[in-house]
């Protein structure tokens, strides 16, 4: 059992940690990860450069953290979500729509996430050796989020909402996708588009499909 002097001062290192991970996120959004440098993270944070490898060996260490805390965050909304107690529709709604709020209120760091993903993370050699457990925390972050895909699909065939001849993980699979893929048209297009728009749009896609007409 820890001693109380041990707690406050975990409660304190945890809290400046914080605070350094709440100014990295806003010069990360501001300049990007390769120009943003940790001197700019340290005087947003109200530290000193050196102060900050207390917490952090690095930039990607800080980067990957700040990575693991918001995809978390997303997570956490996403289980307190109902599912089991509105229709596969509403439950869909909600889901987007807290999604695309989520990345929307920081859209800035997303488009900065995803070019450190294809850059660093789809190619783990410079992250290997370094900083495998927060690789793993983030991992696990995109499962919970994957997850609750799972859950949605699953409770719809419970409910007899669906009878597709595809599995849970497959329609998940899409359902995921097609998120992303709304998301990686913001970043192309350089602005996040209209949340309630985008949602409305994935909806109409999975009531009714690409309603292909039959030849005769």
């Amino acid at each position: 059992m820890q001693n109380p002097r041990s707690i406050r001062e975990k409660t304190v290192r945890d809290a400046k940690a914080g605070l350094i991970l709440d100014a990295a996120l806003q010069v990360f959004s501001q300049k990007g990860f390769h120009d943003a440098r940790l001197e700019d993270i340290a005087a947003a944070a109200g530290f000193s450069k050196a102060s900050l490898y207390n917490y952090y060996e690095d930039k990607d260490a800080m980067f990957l953290s700040l990575a693991v805390r918001e995809y978390q965050r997303v997570a956490d909304r996403l289980e307190k979500l109902p599912v089991g107690e509105g229709t596969f529709e509403e439950n869909i709604k909600a889901t987007l729509s807290m999604i695309f709020s989520v990345f929307g209120e920081h859209f800035s760091f997303l488009l900065t996430l995803s070019n450190f993903r294809m850059m660093n993370i789809l190619s783990l050699g410079k992250l290997e050796g370094h900083h495998e457990q927060r690789l793993e925390d983030l991992h696990q972050s995109f499962f919970l989020v994957e997850e609750h895909f799972r859950k949605l699909v699953a409770t719809a065939r419970d409910k007899g909402e669906t009878q597709s001849e595809l599995s849970d993980d497959v329609l998940a699979g899409f359902l995921g996708s097609m998120i992303r893929g709304v998301l990686f048209d913001w970043k192309l297009k350089g602005t996040m588009g209209d949340a309630e728009e985008e949602t409305r749009r994935v909806l109409v896609f999975l009531k009714k499909g690409m309603d292909f007409a039959q030849r005769s």
